[in-house]
Protein backbone atom coordinates (compact mmCIF):
# COMPACT_ATOMS: atom_id res chain seq x y z
CA UNK A 1 0.00 0.00 0.00
CA UNK A 2 1.53 3.02 -0.75
CA UNK A 3 0.41 6.57 0.65
CA UNK A 4 0.86 9.90 -0.31
CA UNK A 5 0.08 13.11 1.38
CA UNK A 6 -2.23 15.29 -0.49
CA UNK A 7 -0.66 18.45 0.80
CA UNK A 8 2.76 17.27 0.78
CA UNK A 9 5.75 19.80 1.90
CA UNK A 10 8.08 20.70 -0.20
CA UNK A 11 10.54 20.95 2.58
CA UNK A 12 10.31 19.77 6.10
CA UNK A 13 11.51 21.66 9.31
CA UNK A 14 15.47 20.83 8.65
CA UNK A 15 15.02 22.53 4.78
CA UNK A 16 15.25 19.08 3.32
CA UNK A 17 12.73 18.06 0.31
CA UNK A 18 10.77 15.81 1.14
CA UNK A 19 9.56 15.54 -2.45
CA UNK A 20 9.98 11.90 -3.72
CA UNK A 21 11.31 10.93 -0.61
CA UNK A 22 9.70 7.43 -0.31
CA UNK A 23 10.04 5.38 3.58
CA UNK A 24 8.66 2.03 3.81
CA UNK A 25 7.00 1.30 7.05
CA UNK A 26 7.08 -2.73 7.92
CA UNK A 27 5.36 -3.76 11.15
CA UNK A 28 2.94 -6.41 11.63
CA UNK A 29 0.51 -4.02 14.09
CA UNK A 30 -1.70 -2.27 11.67
CA UNK A 31 -2.17 0.57 14.08
CA UNK A 32 1.44 1.08 14.45
CA UNK A 33 1.99 1.32 11.23
CA UNK A 34 -0.92 3.56 10.03
CA UNK A 35 0.71 5.69 13.13
CA UNK A 36 3.80 5.77 11.49
CA UNK A 37 2.25 6.45 7.88
CA UNK A 38 -0.03 9.48 8.89
CA UNK A 39 3.15 11.11 10.63
CA UNK A 40 5.35 10.44 7.72
CA UNK A 41 2.98 11.43 5.76
CA UNK A 42 2.16 14.75 8.15
CA UNK A 43 6.01 15.71 6.77
CA UNK A 44 5.12 15.07 2.94
CA UNK A 45 6.72 12.17 2.65
CA UNK A 46 5.35 9.60 -0.13
CA UNK A 47 4.71 6.28 2.26
CA UNK A 48 4.44 2.37 1.51
CA UNK A 49 3.31 0.61 4.10
CA UNK A 50 3.71 -3.29 4.73
CA UNK A 51 2.43 -5.97 7.59
CA UNK A 52 5.53 -8.40 7.55
CA UNK A 53 9.44 -8.87 5.43
CA UNK A 54 7.79 -10.60 3.04
CA UNK A 55 5.38 -8.18 1.33
CA UNK A 56 8.08 -5.49 2.14
CA UNK A 57 10.73 -7.98 0.21
CA UNK A 58 7.92 -7.89 -2.44
CA UNK A 59 7.51 -4.26 -2.75
CA UNK A 60 11.48 -3.55 -2.63
CA UNK A 61 11.63 -5.72 -5.64
CA UNK A 62 8.63 -4.41 -7.49
CA UNK A 63 9.15 -0.89 -7.26
CA UNK A 64 11.28 1.98 -6.40
CA UNK A 65 13.86 1.41 -3.84
CA UNK A 66 12.49 3.54 -0.43
CA UNK A 67 14.90 5.87 0.94
CA UNK A 68 14.27 4.73 4.02
CA UNK A 69 13.01 1.61 5.81
CA UNK A 70 11.37 1.86 9.20
CA UNK A 71 11.41 -2.20 10.43
CA UNK A 72 10.20 -4.21 13.57
CA UNK A 73 11.75 -7.00 14.19
CA UNK A 74 9.08 -9.21 15.65
CA UNK A 75 6.79 -10.45 12.46
CA UNK A 76 4.88 -13.37 11.15
CA UNK A 77 6.21 -14.85 7.71
CA UNK A 78 9.23 -13.24 7.28
CA UNK A 79 10.57 -10.91 10.45
CA UNK A 80 12.81 -7.85 10.68
CA UNK A 81 15.74 -9.95 11.95
CA UNK A 82 15.57 -12.34 8.73
CA UNK A 83 15.17 -9.35 6.98
CA UNK A 84 18.45 -7.78 7.80
CA UNK A 85 19.85 -11.23 7.53
CA UNK A 86 18.96 -11.02 3.86
CA UNK A 87 20.40 -7.95 3.19
CA UNK A 88 23.33 -8.33 4.98
CA UNK A 89 24.48 -11.54 3.49
CA UNK A 90 24.12 -10.04 0.04
CA UNK A 91 21.09 -12.00 -1.03
CA UNK A 92 19.67 -8.75 -2.54
CA UNK A 93 21.03 -6.46 -4.82
CA UNK A 94 19.36 -3.37 -3.78
CA UNK A 95 22.51 -0.94 -2.71
CA UNK A 96 22.33 -0.28 1.22
CA UNK A 97 18.64 0.87 2.20
CA UNK A 98 19.13 3.11 5.49
CA UNK A 99 17.03 0.94 8.18
CA UNK A 100 15.94 2.53 11.44
CA UNK A 101 14.50 -0.38 13.99
CA UNK A 102 11.37 0.37 15.97
CA UNK A 103 10.83 -2.80 18.04
CA UNK A 104 9.55 -3.68 21.27
CA UNK A 105 12.54 -6.36 21.49
CA UNK A 106 14.97 -5.32 24.33
CA UNK A 107 17.49 -7.57 22.85
CA UNK A 108 20.24 -5.20 21.94
CA UNK A 109 20.79 -4.76 17.90
CA UNK A 110 23.66 -2.18 17.11
CA UNK A 111 23.49 -0.05 14.57
CA UNK A 112 25.84 -0.72 12.16
CA UNK A 113 23.89 -3.72 10.89
CA UNK A 114 23.88 -4.77 6.70
CA UNK A 115 27.15 -2.78 6.02
CA UNK A 116 25.89 0.07 8.18
CA UNK A 117 22.28 -0.46 6.95
CA UNK A 118 20.71 0.23 10.28
CA UNK A 119 21.27 3.47 11.43
CA UNK A 120 19.21 3.90 14.46
CA UNK A 121 17.18 1.84 16.75
CA UNK A 122 14.23 2.73 18.82
CA UNK A 123 12.32 1.20 21.22
CA UNK A 124 8.15 0.78 21.74
CA UNK A 125 6.26 3.28 22.73
CA UNK A 126 8.29 5.66 20.67
CA UNK A 127 8.79 9.41 21.06
CA UNK A 128 7.27 10.71 17.77
CA UNK A 129 9.45 14.16 17.81
CA UNK A 130 12.50 11.92 18.23
CA UNK A 131 11.94 9.49 15.51
CA UNK A 132 10.83 12.09 13.06
CA UNK A 133 13.62 14.15 13.51
CA UNK A 134 16.35 11.31 12.92
CA UNK A 135 14.14 10.58 9.75
CA UNK A 136 14.82 14.43 8.55
CA UNK A 137 18.22 14.08 9.84
CA UNK A 138 18.91 10.21 8.06
CA UNK A 139 17.38 12.02 4.55
CA UNK A 140 19.44 15.20 5.04
CA UNK A 141 22.42 13.08 5.10
CA UNK A 142 21.47 10.89 2.47
CA UNK A 143 20.85 14.14 0.19
CA UNK A 144 24.66 15.67 0.38
CA UNK A 145 25.92 11.95 -0.19
CA UNK A 146 27.44 10.52 -3.38
CA UNK A 147 25.29 7.61 -5.26
CA UNK A 148 26.21 4.26 -4.11
CA UNK A 149 28.78 3.16 -5.83
CA UNK A 150 31.01 6.22 -6.60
Amino acid sequence: MVLVGLNAKAENAAGVSTMQRQILVVDDDRGIRETLGALLIGEGYEVQLAENGAVALDMIRRQRRPDLMLLDLMMPVLSGFELLEMLEDGDLDLGAIPIFVVSAFNAPLMPGRNGGGVKRCFGKPFDAELLLEAVRNCLAEASVAPPVGH
